[in-house]
Parts: structure tokens; sequence; C-alpha cells
């Protein structure tokens, strides 16, 4: 298993894990049993012995089935579904996410995985035209779930390993262009951070910085009083100082978050950071200027979705703030 198939895993993981809770007492209790009785199958399924696997199918199954109504009851169906993409067996996988969108279609998070989930398993079975379908119709029918956002990255990097450059690159653009308009039409959302990280990710891909900042810093002009206004601006200054090596502008940029948002917690420490910013870049090349990261001090964190062919300097300036 390469990876990247590791990270899919352990993310879908994550995101099952984080389904609500609640529901039927008796069905907690007996999906509470099946997690204890079968630990030992749910964390090393590949190894599990064939009997003892097709008695957590079976029980999982059956809790499925005794209480179709549970709330929890698309989280064991995608459960069901992992246990044999783990196991390697594609077509039981296949069709158990196949299922999950069915019997679940009110769960938009996890249906939108589960289709994931199954473009992936094509993927490494070697078919990739069904793969590459399920991966569009994941961003078609679920555009603004985790999948949904995350899904035309990924295909734009798979294109891109497989030596499809133009294709890849016409994806990364329609990408930036896509979570723009998302941000558009809801600039107050919570999801503006993100979506910004998103668009960064497709520009930087792109080696179009340029437009990333110009884009950041229009989106802080245009929507001054969203939250999403001074972390538009902090990113852009950052993509300005160390990518684009533009430090006047760089400036400008932590000037207009000190000055217009004092309060905002990534202003702290900003002053001594423009005061130490070079005039020009002959003065940073003298006097070898090196800044310390402002996402150390800020408690920000890298994503996931990092492309393999990003430099360590990219994949900072492209963390999302949280």
């Amino acid at each position: 298993m390469n990876a990247t198939y590791k990270i899919l895993i352990l993310f879908a993981a994550v995101i099952a894990g984080s389904a609500s809770c609640g529901g039927s007492y008796s069905a907690e209790k007996a999906y509470w049993r099946i997690n204890k009785q079968y630990a030992d199958v749910i964390g090393a399924t590949e190894k599990a012995p064939e009997e003892e696997f097709a008695e957590a199918v079976a029980a999982l199954k059956g809790v499925i089935a005794k209480y179709p109504s549970w709330e929890k009851a698309a989280e064991a169906q995608y459960r069901l579904a992992g246990l044999f993409e783990a196991r390697q067996d594609l077509k039981n996988a296949i069709k158990e996410y196949e299922t999950l969108c069915v019997r679940y279609p009110e769960h938009v998070d996890l249906c939108a995985l589960a289709l994931f989930r199954s473009a992936v398993v094509l993927e490494h079975a070697g078919d990739w035209p069904n793969a590459e379908h399920r991966y569009y119709k994941v961003m078609e029918k679920y555009p603004m779930t985790t999948a949904g956002l995350e899904a035309p990255l990924y295909v734009a990097r798979r294109y891109r390993e497989n030596k499809m450059q133009e294709k890849s690159e016409r994806v990364y653009g329609a990408a930036a262009r896509r979570y723009i308009a998302f941000i558009a039409t809801d600039p107050r959302g919570k999801k503006v951070p993100v979506l910004q990280y998103l668009m960064i990710t497709a520009y930087a891909n792109m080696g179009e910085w340029k437009e990333a900042s110009g884009t950041l810093e229009k989106m802080a002009e245009k929507y001054p009083h969203s939250e999403g206004a001074p972390i538009a601006l902090y990113r852009a200054a950052l993509i300005n100082r160390d990518m684009l090596k533009n430090y006047d502008r760089a400036r400008a940029d932590f000037q207009k978050l000190v000055d217009g948002y004092p309060l905002n917690k990534l202003t702290k420490n900003l002053k001594g950071d423009i005061a130490g910013l070079p005039l020009n870049r002959a003065q940073a090349r003298s006097a070898g200027v090196e800044h310390s990261s402002i996402f150390e001090r800020n408690g920000e964190r890298k994503s996931s979705l990092m492309s393999p062919e990003m430099t360590a300097k990219q994949s900072e300036i492209i963390t999302y703030y949280i």
C-alpha cells in the first residue's frame, strides 16, 4: 500500500469517526460490543484470519439491518465498506460504499466520502476511466463537502503524476476559480479560510503566486468586515514576502492587517516583522535575512493535502489558518 493510499485511508477514517453520535441505546451498545470484540480485526484488517473477519462483517451487517433508522447506521455502513477495502476485496468495498449513498442520502458528508473512496478503489484496481468519472461526480453532486472541495486538487495531481501536464494545469485553474466563486457566494461563511487555502494550493501548483496574493488582497478589500479578511491579508503578506520577495507589498499587507484589525490574534508580533523586512532584494541578500515563522507563533497546522512536488517553503505558505 503506497503512502498516498495510506493517507486517504486515514483521511476517510477521521471523517467517519466524526459522524454524529446518539440514537438507540440498544444499537449503541451493540455497536460498542462489536468494536470491542473485533478490535483486532478492525485495527489490522489485512492480517485478520478469514473466520474472524467474516464474523466482524456479519456483526456489523446485523447491527445495520436491525437498526436501520439509528443515526450511526451510516457510519457503521461506512466502516463495513472500509473493512472490505482494507481487505483488498474491491468488489464488495465498492458495493458497500454505494449502498451507503442509496440508504443514507441525508448523510451528505459520508456519502461524498463513500463515493470518493469507491473511486480510489477503482483507481487502485487499475480502472482509471471509471475512477475519474466518480471523482468528477463527487465534485458535481457534493461540491461543498470536504471530499467535494478537495477532489479537484486530487484529480489535478493525478494528472500531473501521469504526465498529463496540460490537463493538470486546466483542472488546477478551474479549481482556483471554483473556490473564488464559492467565497463570493458566502464571503462571511465559516469555510472561507479553508476555501482560501484550497485556492492558494491550486495557484501554487501552477506557480502563480502573484495571482494568489493579488486575489487574497482583493478579497480583503472587497469583504473587509468578514472573518476571512485578516486571514487573506496575512497570507498575501507571507506570499509576497517569502515567495515573490516583494517586501514593499508584504510590508503594506502587514500594515493593513495591523491598522485594520488591531485586536485580531494574527497581528500579534507583526510590528517586529514589519520593522525587520528588508527595503529591497539586494539588501535582503547582503544581510542574509531570515524571518521567523509567523505560522508557529499563531498555532497553524499543515493540511494532509500537500502535493509531493511542493517545497517545504511552499507548504508553509499555504498552510491554512485554524
